[in-house]
Formats: C-alpha cells, structure tokens, sequence
C-alpha cells in the first residue's frame, strides 16, 4: 500500500490526470483512492470530474465517487450527481442519485437517475424535467 498524505498528481496508462490532497494506492488490487480536492481529467473523453473522493479500480478503467460529483463533458454539459460511476471504455457516466444537468444553452435538467452516453451523446434518466430558456 503506498500513501501519499500530501496528495499531488498521479497519471495513468492512458493518460488520465488525478489531482487530490491525499491518495493511497493498492499496487495488489491496482486500485486507487483520491480523497479531497479531488479532479479527473480525460482529455481523450472530454470529461472532467470533480469529488471528494474517487476511487480508481485500475483493471476496469472504472471511476466511482462518493458524495457531491460535478461532471464536465466536452464544456458542453455540467451534471451535479452524488456517487457517480464513470466507465471509461464504454464511455458512461451514471448515477442513481437525484442529478441536475445545464447544457451550453444554459437549459437546465433534473432527474432521479442517469445515464450519459459519451458515443452518442445521449442523456437518460427517470421522470427527467426541462427548464428551456427558449421562449418559445
């Protein structure tokens, strides 16, 4: 187990920038915990993902967070989740928590849960509501 108390920034394979306070890594299960100020950046994806904590599990390119998660997708979209999933092969961010989107066109969503899909950009969700700022 290796413990960087005074966090920093870690870089992986495929060149996915984590910045945290604090981090511990277990080289064993290749699984990786950020805890505070933590900030996901996958450029090849456009996503970024900010959390107090995420956890990397290294094998499954699969980001999971705990609590509060604002999601940044290609400047486009803005989502607020809590306990996000994030599988990056498959390009999906998911949660079954209560989520708000804004897109760049400043309309606002909400749902009870969602699913982003990176490939087609398609966002799905449960009982999802739309507040446009277009007038007509």
């Amino acid at each position: 187990l290796l413990k960087a108390p005074k966090g920093g920034k870690a870089l992986t394979d495929n060149n996915i920038e984590i910045l945290a306070d604090k981090f511990e890594y277990n080289k064993i299960t290749s699984r990786l915990i950020a805890k505070k100020n933590v900030v996901i950046i996958d450029s090849l994806n456009k996503v970024v993902i900010k959390a107090n904590k995420i956890i990397y599990l290294k094998n499954k390119e699969k980001f999971l967070t705990e609590g509060k998660t604002e999601i940044t997708v290609e400047n486009k979209y803005i989502i607020n989740s809590m306990d996000v999933v994030f599988l990056r092969n498959e390009k999906k961010i998911s949660s079954d928590k209560f989520t708000s989107l804004i897109d760049d066109k400043n309309n606002f969503y909400t749902t009870e849960k969602f699913r982003y899909l990176a490939n087609t950009r398609l966002f799905r969700g449960n009982r999802i509501n739309l507040f446009t700022t277009n007038k007509d």
